[in-house]
């Protein structure tokens, strides 16, 4: 057995037995006594938390077993695991102050040498062209997530809008954003809101209800009451950026070489909203209908328009 893979195995033996004697390891892993004891030093230098004692009834025994993983990882897995917080690394802050550096050092750190070597093998190997996100302009995320895992209702003040006594479904990272989704048990409909557009928070009570939702489901709550459906024929460019929106359910058909044409639902009140994502990619858009859709859009372009001719452009 190779050492990385048995300093992994006593990890999961010490979890399960954290009063042991060095005959134990030695016995289990069919080691010297010489082995056993340079074993129990690489793992406290991993930072397995051991104390021993002399005499009859010594031995070795853990301090604070929280610490001590019960995963072990090959070195196969040890790779992917880090080729998988590279891969995350344009995101600066996640939700419990810790950056995905901490993560990576702190796990790099516990790796066994050979391990270390093969890891470093892959380094400078990959580059991710990942745009960078905007930093986190409020720090409710963790206190957000507390009343979700909880189960307490939340108010939210969110731009020039207040929402009482909403549940918090999740988060979801999408464009380099992190997004909340919220339920009104009154109006059951869901919405999504920007994390970085939150003011303030206030938790309130335990919620006693079952929850119908969850990030599993939480589309099919977005469009209740009157809907409408809208299409979008746009070029190559339109509909890469229109599809990375976080729409309910849509399809995609090119309708012509590099001419696509975008169908999707949404609740008649978000004309102006989408109105307003869609101007973005006003010059990538041939077509838009519904007819009232396309009427905000013209009204947005112009009101823009004048604010450009009287700004002196």
């Amino acid at each position: 057995m190779k050492k990385s893979t048995r300093l992994n195995h006593m990890m999961t033996f010490i979890n399960e037995n954290p009063e042991f004697k060095l005959i134990d390891l030695m016995n289990e892993f069919n080691v010297s006594r010489s082995t056993a004891l340079r074993d129990i030093k690489d793992l406290e230098y991993l930072g397995v938390p051991l104390y021993s004692t002399n005499g009859k009834k010594g031995g070795y025994k853990v301090i604070r077993d929280r610490y001590v993983t019960k995963i072990g990882f090959t070195d196969e897995e040890m790779v992917n695991m880090m080729f998988a917080l590279n891969s995350i690394s344009s995101i600066k802050q996640l939700p419990f102050q810790v950056t995905y550096e901490q993560l990576y050092r702190k796990l790099y750190q516990n790796m066994a040498a050979d391990q270390k070597a093969l890891v470093k093998q892959y380094e400078n190997k990959f580059r991710y062209f990942n745009s960078e996100n905007m930093d986190m302009k409020n720090n409710l995320m963790k206190d957000i997530l507390t009343a979700i895992v909880s189960k307490k209702f939340i108010s939210l003040k969110y731009g020039e809008r207040n929402y009482k006594n909403i549940i918090g479904i999740g988060y979801i990272y999408k464009n380099n954003k992190w997004y909340l989704i919220i339920y009104d048990e009154k109006s059951n409909i869901v919405k999504i809101l920007d994390n970085n557009k939150i003011q303030s928070l206030l938790i309130g009570e335990l919620i006693k209800k079952e929850i119908p939702v969850d990030l599993s489901n939480f589309e099919e709550y977005m469009i209740k009451g009157e809907s409408i459906q809208i299409e979008i024929t746009c070029d190559n460019v339109g509909i890469s950026n229109i599809q990375n929106y976080l729409w309910t359910k849509y399809s995609i058909d090119e309708v012509d070489e590099g001419i696509f044409n975008f169908k999707t639902i949404i609740n008649k009140n978000d004309i102006d909203f989408i109105a307003q994502l869609l101007y973005r990619e006003s010059l990538n858009i041939i077509e838009i209908e519904p007819k009232v859709l396309k009427n905000k859009l013209n009204e947005i372009m112009k009101m823009n328009i004048i604010k450009m001719t009287n700004s002196g452009f």
